[in-house]
């Protein structure tokens, strides 16, 4: 059974100002979670031969960005818009970053550990 799992990163913003990117939800299953540590391979092998490679971008639009507390239930929650939604691929973890519409900002998630992607290839097989 290949069922993905939920999961809810919080985010940070370069303006304090910015309303509406509170979490971002990316749902990952076995193949994604397995993608996403083949890439953070790919970056070990490209340090194994360049140390100054820090991280890697890959356009992502995998998950969405959300604003508000979830745990009022009587508050609708349409995911916020974004562009430019990339997946960072650090030593090994991942994050994801995009440019909120009509701004000139930054969101950033938490990062995910290549442990726990590991954990979730693992047990969604």
């Amino acid at each position: 059974m290949n069922t993905a799992k939920k999961v809810v990163l919080p985010v940070s913003c370069s303006n304090d100002y910015l309303d509406g990117f509170d979490e971002f939800v990316v749902e990952i299953g076995a193949v994604y979670a397995r993608l996403l540590l083949e890439r953070i391979k790919l970056l070990e092998s490209i340090r194994a031969k360049d140390h100054d490679a820090y991280e890697i971008y890959f356009w992502d639009c995998s998950g969405e960005y959300f604003g508000g507390d979830p745990s009022e239930p009587d508050q609708v929650r349409e995911p916020s818009r974004t562009e430019c939604n990339q997946l960072v691929v650090r030593d090994g973890e991942v994050l994801w970053t995009a440019i909120p519409k009509h701004t000139d900002v930054y969101v950033t998630t938490d990062s995910i550990k290549a442990a726990d992607l590991a954990e979730v290839a693992g047990s969604l097989r």
